[in-house]
């Protein structure tokens, strides 16, 4: 059963996902790069968000251990924001 629930959590992520960049079709042409970056930025949250559920379920404390989309793509100040959360508030998913 663990296992089903984990493949249904990752296709809850990549419909999320799979929604999102068809939403932002309409704007591709009047802003090209911005579209790009959107998409870059949401597939790189998304694959974080997932390592994250991941990490809570085999408890695990670092995100060093889990493989995730190359997060070069996202802002420094994103990912300080998402480091402080978790030590905030001592978990990994944001609710």
């Amino acid at each position: 059963e663990g296992t089903g629930l984990l493949h249904m959590m990752r296709g809850e992520w990549y419909d999320s996902v799979s929604c999102l960049i068809t939403f932002s079709r309409a704007a591709r042409e009047s802003k090209p790069s911005e579209v790009s970056e959107f998409r870059h930025v949401l597939v790189r949250l998304m694959s974080l968000c997932h390592a994250c559920a991941l990490a809570e379920i085999k408890e695990i404390s670092t995100m060093e251990e889990l493989d995730t989309i190359d997060t070069t793509g996202i802002d420094d100040s994103t990912l300080l924001f998402l480091q402080e959360c978790q030590k905030r508030y001592n978990f990994n998913r944001v609710e």
